[in-house]
């Protein structure tokens, strides 16, 4: 089927839904709930944390909604918010089969992965269901030093936006697997232990080789394209 807009029945809000497009009765899948940034829009992140790309070749269902708020800018706070999420979910089980969904991940940039660490830790609904949660820069599990120029360019005179970031006790309460990345400017550095690794009894870190993104992306915000420019 691939690329539709999808429709959550209990508020009439849109989001985008995509499936591989020779999906097959009763074939399992994974299920992603793809959540943006604040301050950015459903289109945005589709581009972003573009999962959609790869239904085909990983059997995914990815679901990319828009947070309904939208002063000073669009974030997802609220119980509106949340329940729009947790009734995207039941239209993903319903369509696809509870019992074909082999995983469901759920991934957010920045406050959407605040987010997501947050209904992990509040939500039941969410505990009950989800297998993974990938962090893409914000909602690590365990603290870390912000960066000193963390965060958009400034433009002349623009002060910093102070977005506190909350700080929960220990790591989640339930079983699932764990994903955090980060830009190379979000974070001053990275702390030597991970709350999450010390719940399952991992081993020393290993560094790998670097994962170096040669292509450039497919979205940015113009809005800052000539910070910097003379």
């Amino acid at each position: 089927m691939g690329h539709v807009s999808a429709v959550d029945e209990q508020t009439g809000r849109k989001f985008y839904l995509d499936d591989p497009d020779d999906l097959r009765p009763d074939e399992p899948i994974t299920f992603i709930l793809n959540l943006h940034g604040g301050g950015s829009v459903g289109a945005w992140q589709r581009l972003y944390f573009p999962a959609s790309d790869y239904t085909n070749q990983y059997r995914l269902v990815v679901a990319t909604p828009s947070a309904a708020t939208k002063e000073p800018s669009r974030r997802w706070v609220g119980e509106a918010d949340d329940a729009h999420l947790r009734n995207i979910v039941e239209h993903v089980f319903a369509k696809y089969g509870a019992d074909n969904i082999r995983g469901f991940w759920l991934a957010g940039h920045s406050q959407g992965g605040m987010t997501s660490h947050r209904l992990l830790r509040e939500d039941k609904f969410f505990q009950d269901r989800v297998d993974g949660f990938v962090s893409l820069s914000g909602g690590r599990i365990g603290p870390a030093e912000r960066a000193a120029n963390a965060g958009p360019p400034l433009r002349p005179g623009q002060q910093p936006m102070n977005m506190p970031r909350p700080v929960w006790p220990g790591p989640p309460e339930l079983e699932m697997s764990h994903i955090f990345t980060t830009g190379e400017h979000e974070i001053a550095s990275l702390p030597q232990t991970s709350p999450w690794a010390e719940k399952y009894g991992a081993g020393p870190r290993e560094r790998r080789p670097d994962i170096v993104d040669t292509e450039p992306g497919q979205i940015y915000d113009t809005s800052r394209i000539d910070i910097g420019k003379k």
